[in-house]
């Protein structure tokens, strides 16, 4: 059987993020600091809310227990608890022994305890050697574990019904008469060696407890520990496991006769006797807060840990400590809005620990920055301070009570957890049924109990006396060597952003930057280009700018005067995956820009009038467009022909002028959907404010359709129709190449965009070696580039050169890109290989590109919210830096083989001839002389007689009409 470590040394935990399993005796009267609340008043508070715990025991507790809990001491002194639980196949077997500790003796802090459990959680028994042990056990298809806490050992094993009475059985034999080994004892002991404890629950508890046995950590002191010897080690096996402290649980699909039968004849040879209270020291009051600061080298910022000592498992007040825990630690409590909110901490947790053998402690966590570390421990005592001194909201407490009962549930609804709770409760009380009556308080506290607790433990002249505080430093604070790299701290730009989902299908992404002066407001619509019908194409270019033209509330007049005195700046873009409208405001303003975009989203006007100033603008843009723009469109074109990637985002074949109101309004309906929407804010503003100014705006827009997120969806490749060469002439005056391979899709963006980019840098380097710039204008210049779409994706390499080196330039390219792929096949050792100053170059050229990107906060919001709507990992792209840096030769080779070796496709723009003077007109050929019209006299008129000159003599004898040859003019005739 296989352990696991446990080093906390408490039991069970409390909070908002871990699990709740604690414990108030029913019978037992309150006491508060003013008096004794008597039986009667007790009584009374539950029978007015008789009908509260009908509902809840009705609905939650009920499906979350077991069917029966039985409870009996065997005539050897085990105890069994069988739970039935007949939701599930599985039976859960959890066996404690009472070993921790509390239980060392003398040889209290050598870790004796757990280096008993590991070793017989691992022995053989009887005519099993250890290996023979965990077939036997793995044969039964389950899974087995164990624990070590302050005052108990663990040793739990998953199987089915079918396979309980051998588990029992190997498992009682086990923890009987184990073979221990002097090389399993130093191979355990090599083990806990090594454990990593957490330092500042280690801490905690050293400053919380002076005399107790758990201000030492369960592992021991290395020092210790290394003199324990295997006689030790079974003397201490034969002294405390034995029947009278152990509890066996069986949790599952049994029948309690039966799970009760097999224990006991599984256990009927386990040594007897054993148990024996053990008194504890009492811990003296502490008379001043205590204060420990400690490094460590895997935190990126300091963290700090706040622990205030409280009371003992079945103490009256654990129910209210855990509405405590639940209610500060919430999203929208009290620290949160105080901290989080004004940026002055992050990751705050609050814990409600209580444990067996020990008092329990109310803990506080949360991570900070060191500029700021002594601020946001001022502002969080004063926020507790505030919080004790004012009404509290009945409404938040029932939030948390509800939300520390769906945690009881959750716990108790699986086999494993509800297994974990009735042990617990009987090492502590005696009576598993404690589990219900625990689910009975909780569901009775109140605001009032909850702000007695929190002005007794935290609030009172003791509760500041025995404060506790834990400062987890960066390793990279300590004083540096002289030789060793300064770290810099971790930039906002890697920090995930806060995704809010807000009514009807609406996000909010947050992403805070306190260093910023402004910040960045953002509508973000998916779908955008990629999903325009044939007869829409050129509607996104259109409707981005126009929306934010006139909305049924504002004129073009009010939103024009609205950035223009508040100093705001408002920009759209659209492209084949969103259609953005972003304004760059103060903090201050964040608001007023939030209110504008909403009622963009929800009721732009698009007028007819203001979309006919936006066609006519786009239709300047797109024709005073750059060359490298139309030319990229072209090779998208060529490329990737069938998909929706081919056409251009910007532009139609036909025009934008087919593109009415009617078309630009259908569009607008089909992406301002709640799904299909998110709002962004990047930069400095109020958190607090934004997210309920958020709410208040989207709740009540019952025009605002849900939806769902609009999603392109592109043709896969198939055989390669179009021509590998494409050749055609642009106005530039020098010409265009791009060599197109085809590239990750968004499916493999996650896996190779990272690589690709390094694949880039390290040919563009290489193609600038062997391509020097030339000229005035310093040609070639060629740059690769990737793009991803759905089912294609295309990476490609392009750039301007002269026309007269056109093919030079191909040839090289390819010839690169063939003996690179060529060197990375060769061994790391070889001297042709790769060599890491290159490779090290580029990676540095692309960490420092993407840093160059995240200053744009408008960009990189854009593309936060483009990663949402696309349904992407927003993981991939923040973790950019590091997965640059983890690159290696195999990931390059595996990626030039899958994008880089087949034949690439090339498309070329060459400028256009220049236009050539018109040759000289012709001679007209001589008309023949018409018939002459008789003049009104009657007798015709003979025609005049001329000489034409032949070759400078006169003609003999001959006359023939005059022909005049025109001379050819200075300017070309017009064409018809």
């Amino acid at each position: 059987m296989n352990s696991t470590d446990e080093t906390d040394v408490q039991h069970l935990r409390c909070s908002t993020s871990a699990r709740l399993s604690l414990r108030l005796t029913a019978h037992r009267p309150r006491v508060t600091r003013m008096g004794v609340f008597s039986d009667i008043n007790v009584r009374l508070r539950r029978a007015r809310r008789a009908c509260v715990l009908v509902a809840f025991l009705g609905a939650v507790v009920a499906p979350a227990q077991a069917e029966s809990i039985d409870r009996v001491v065997l005539p050897s002194g085990v105890t069994v608890i069988i739970a039935e639980q007949h939701t599930t196949q599985v039976v859960e077997v959890r066996i404690a022994v009472r070993a921790g500790p509390v239980y060392e003796g003398e040889r209290l802090g050598s870790g004796l305890s757990l280096l008993t459990q590991r070793l017989v959680a691992t022995a053989g028994a009887g005519d099993l050697n250890a290996a023979q042990m965990r077939d036997a056990l793995a044969r039964l298809g389950g899974t087995a574990g164990g624990t070590t806490a302050l005052a108990r050992s663990e040793f739990a094993f998953t199987t089915t019904a079918a396979g309980l009475p051998t588990a029992l059985s190997l498992i009682a034999r086990r923890l009987a008469t184990p073979v221990i080994l002097p090389e399993d004892l130093e191979r355990e002991r090599a083990a806990m060696n090594v454990l990593e404890l957490p330092q500042d629950t280690t801490a905690l508890m050293a400053l919380l407890f002076r005399q107790h046995p758990a201000r030492l950590p369960v592992p021991g002191l290395a020092a210790l520990r290394n003199a324990l010897t295997l006689d030790q080690v079974q003397a201490y096996h034969e002294t405390r496991y034995r029947s009278a402290n152990t509890v066996v649980v069986v949790c599952g699909n049994v029948a309690a006769v039966e799970a009760r039968r097999q224990v006991e004849q599984a256990f009927a040879a386990y040594p007897l006797g054993g148990y024996a209270m053990q008194p504890l020291p009492s811990e003296p009051p502490p008379l001043v807060p205590r204060y420990q600061s400690l490094t460590s080298s895997t935190l990126k910022q300091p963290r700090v840990t706040i622990g205030w000592r409280t009371e003992t498992l079945d103490h009256a007040a654990q129910p209210g400590l855990a509405v405590l825990a639940t209610w500060l630690g919430g999203e929208r409590g009290p620290l949160a809005t105080a901290l989080v909110d004004k940026g002055l901490g992050q990751e705050l947790t609050v814990e409600n620990h209580a444990s067996i053998a020990m008092p329990g402690h109310l803990r506080l966590s949360f991570s900070t920055t060191n500029e700021r570390r002594a601020e946001a421990e001022q502002v969080l005592y004063k926020t507790l301070e505030a919080v004790g001194q004012q009404p509290l909201d009945e409404a938040q407490i029932a939030a948390a009570r509800a939300a520390t009962q769906r945690q009881l549930a959750q716990r108790q609804g699986t086999v494993r957890g509800l297994c974990e709770e009735l042990l617990a409760w009987e090492l502590a009380a005696g009576d598993p049924a404690y589990v219900r009556r625990f689910a009975e308080q909780v569901a009775e506290v109140d605001g009032i109990e909850v702000m007695r607790e929190l002005r007794r433990y935290l609030l009172s002249r003791e509760g500041d006396r025995g404060r506790c505080t834990v400062v987890v430093r960066p390793a990279d604070g300590k004083p540096v060597r002289a030789n060793e790299p300064l770290k810099t701290p971790t930039p906002v730009s890697v920090v995930a952003p806060e995704v809010i989902t807000l009514p009807h299908g609406v996000r909010l992404m947050l992403r805070l930057s306190l260093e910023q002066p402004l910040a960045r407001v953002h509508l973000v619509l998916g779908g955008a280009a990629a999903v325009e019908d044939e007869f829409q194409h050129g509607a996104t270019s259109l409707l981005a700018p126009l929306m934010c033209r006139a909305t049924e509330t504002r004129t073009p007049a009010d939103i024009d005067a609205l950035l223009t005195t508040r100093g705001m700046q408002l920009t759209t873009a659209a492209d084949l995956h969103r259609l953005d409208l972003g304004v760059t405001c103060f903090p201050g303003d964040v608001p007023l820009a939030l209110g504008l975009l909403n009622d963009v989203l929800c009721r732009a006007a698009l007028p007819p009038d203001e979309l006919e100033l936006v066609r006519q603008r786009a239709a300047g843009d797109i024709a005073n467009d750059a060359w490298e723009r139309r030319f990229l469109a072209q090779v998208r074109a060529v490329t990737l022909a069938g998909h929706y990637a081919a056409a251009d985002p910007r532009s139609a074949k036909a025009g934008l002028t087919h593109l009415d109101r009617s078309v630009v309004l259908a569009h607008y309906r089909r992406l301002a959907v709640g799904a299909n929407a998110v709002l962004v804010v990047y930069g400095r503003f109020d958190r607090a404010a934004v997210i309920e100014q958020a709410r208040t705006l989207i709740t009540p827009r019952q025009e605002l359709a849900t939806g769902s997120t609009v999603l392109p969806r592109g043709t896969p490749w198939g055989d390669r129709g179009q021509s590998s060469l494409t050749v055609s002439t642009h106005d530039a005056p020098f010409a265009a190449l791009a060599l197109v391979w085809r590239g990750p899709t968004l499916v493999e963006r996650a896996r190779d965009e990272a690589c690709m980019q390094v694949l880039g840098a390290l040919l563009e380097a290489r193609f600038q070696r062997a391509l020097p710039a030339q000229g005035d204008v310093q040609l070639p210049r060629l740059s690769t580039s990737g793009e991803s779409y759905d089912q294609r994706g295309i990476w490609l390499v392009s750039g301007a050169c002269d026309e007269a080196r056109l093919d030079q330039v191909q040839q090289t390219v390819r010839d690169e890109v063939a003996r690179f792929i060529a060197q990375l096949w060769l061994p790391e050792a070889d001297r042709g290989a790769l060599p890491d100053s290159e490779l090290g170059a580029a990676k540095a050229t692309c960490t420092v590109r993407w840093a160059l990107d995240q200053e744009d906060l408008g960009r990189v919001a854009r593309r936060h919210a483009t990663l949402l709507l696309m349904q992407q990992d927003l993981a991939v792209d923040l973790a950019m830096p590091d997965r640059f840096a983890a690159i290696t030769r195999k990931d390059l080779l595996r990626v030039a083989q899958a994008w880089l070796a087949g034949e690439p496709m090339t498309v070329i723009t060459k400028p256009k001839a220049a236009a050539a003077p018109l040759p000289a007109a012709l001679p007209a050929d001589p008309l023949p002389a018409g018939p002459r019209l008789p003049p009104k006299g009657g007798t015709p008129a003979a025609p005049p007689a001329t000489s034409t000159p032949v070759n400078g003599a006169p003609a003999s004898g001959a006359t023939t009409p005059t022909a005049v040859t025109p001379m050819p003019s200075a300017t070309p005739p017009p064409s018809p």
